[in-house]
């Protein structure tokens, strides 16, 4: 069965785009054409098709982000009530199936809804809980959008209250008309997808993120410790993390410079990649070396292969790339038990699961990680062939070619049914 699929998603950068792109690179393994649209790229080299490719669509998709911001009147909830018209390009057009990752700032409810009104298969992935929120990425436990997103914790002013309800509200009118596939990446968030007022009564699949094990192995260690000048006799101690990487509160640095604290400083060497501030790395006890935002994935998988442990303290992960990533490199992990971390990391098996917002136990877990790197290492390479893009890759053609044959077959019984009146 030959099928088209269009992916959607706002830019070239961060998680989201990086879980369509593999999504996409996994497919074209399995022999289905696959394409990406973006609102934007970043760079010239990112394939795919970029939807403001005109003076005149950018200007017109600034200022309706502009006005959203100022419906807000809150910086972190914003009022998604403008959003780009693009159910009349040529991509959607062409796709048989179309498949939603990150659309934030480009796609609002309404524009949402003349895509469903195309009358074709959509497929939404929940990189984030955005799509059954009020507004917030994550809800930080809140467990709001079990409900109805009122009085959200996250609007400081009383007189911005509303917006996350007005949000909601949208999503409700258009959700309620169409029926569309919800994927979770993790066992969590399809359970939160279950259990959220709005996509509850989707047809929803677990299917997993991807990546590419030919290009994340086990590098050799000493190798790279000579590579990158780092201490031979010392344990390497991995953190990082895309977008605001050290500064981002959700992703948990706070706990491991705690947890730091409690373990021996001759012994262990921090390594760090990702977004860093100079004000929290003067915060840093132990030795430590920031390499900086690393494009380059075969340069990335030799730093996932140089440390004894790899430190993912998210709060809240929807999957979680780095974990995954620094498994299929032989590396363990030590995690907060949340989210995506408990579908692939076994608890003293392949890495630890720490108790969550607990350093003490976090720190212990890094310890146990680095007396038991070897062992774990070879279990965390195991596991991670699990989410390789064979595994994953044939998941997901099962599905579109399902869901593109139960779509024919219902628009057939549909024309038949219209036909029989007609007579």
């Amino acid at each position: 069965m030959n099928i088209k699929i269009l992916h959607i998603t706002t830019i070239d950068v961060g998680g989201a785009y990086k879980a369509a792109q593999r999504i996409r690179e996994s497919l074209q393994q399995q022999n289905v054409d696959s394409t990406i649209l973006f609102r934007n790229k970043t760079k010239k080299s990112t394939e795919g098709i970029e939807y403001l490719d005109s003076f005149l669509k950018q200007a017109n998709s600034k200022l309706k982000n502009c006005i959203n911001l100022l419906l807000s009147r809150n910086g972190i909830i914003i009022r998604e009530a403008l959003g780009s018209d693009i159910s009349g390009h040529p991509s959607l057009k062409d796709a048989d199936i179309i498949v939603l990752h990150w659309v934030n700032s480009f796609l609002s409810p309404k524009s949402l809804k003349k895509i469903l009104a195309l009358g074709k298969p959509v497929i939404w992935i929940m990189h984030d809980m955005w799509p059954y929120t009020g507004g917030c990425h994550c809800d930080m436990y809140c467990g709001r959008y079990q409900d109805t997103c009122k009085e959200c914790p996250l609007v400081v002013h009383k007189w911005g209250k509303s917006v996350s309800s007005k949000n909601f509200k949208d999503k409700q009118k258009v959700y309620s008309q169409f029926n569309f596939y919800v994927i979770g990446p993790s066992r969590c968030s399809v359970k939160n997808v279950q259990d959220s007022h709005l996509l509850k009564n989707k047809m929803i699949y677990y299917i997993p993120n991807c990546i590419n094990t030919k290009v994340y192995y086990p590098r050799n260690k000493e190798q790279v410790k000579r590579k990158l000048q780092l201490p031979l006799e010392k344990k390497i101690v991995l953190f990082g993390a895309d977008n605001a990487g050290t500064e981002d509160k959700n992703k948990g640095f706070a706990y491991l410079l705690k947890a730091l604290e409690c373990l021996d400083d001759k012994d262990v060497f921090l390594l760090i990649f990702g977004r860093t501030s100079e004000k929290t790395l003067q915060n840093i006890k132990q030795n430590y070396k920031t390499v900086g935002y690393i494009e380059n994935e075969n340069e990335m998988s030799e730093i996932y292969s140089v440390a004894d442990v790899m430190v993912t303290p998210s709060i809240q992960e929807s999957f979680g790339f780095t974990c995954c990533e620094a498994l299929a490199c032989g590396t363990p992990v030590t995690a907060f038990g949340v989210g995506g971390l408990l579908d692939q990391i076994e608890h003293r098996k392949n890495g630890y699961l720490a108790e969550l917002y607990n350093s003490k136990d976090l720190a212990q877990g890094i310890s146990y990680c680095i007396s038991h790197s070897e062992e774990l290492g070879q279990a965390a390479y195991k596991k991670a062939q699990q989410f390789s893009y064979e595994v994953v890759g044939k998941q997901y053609k099962e599905l579109f070619e399902s869901a593109k044959s139960n779509y024919y077959r219902s628009d057939r019984c549909n024309r038949n049914s219209t036909n029989s009146k007609t007579d």
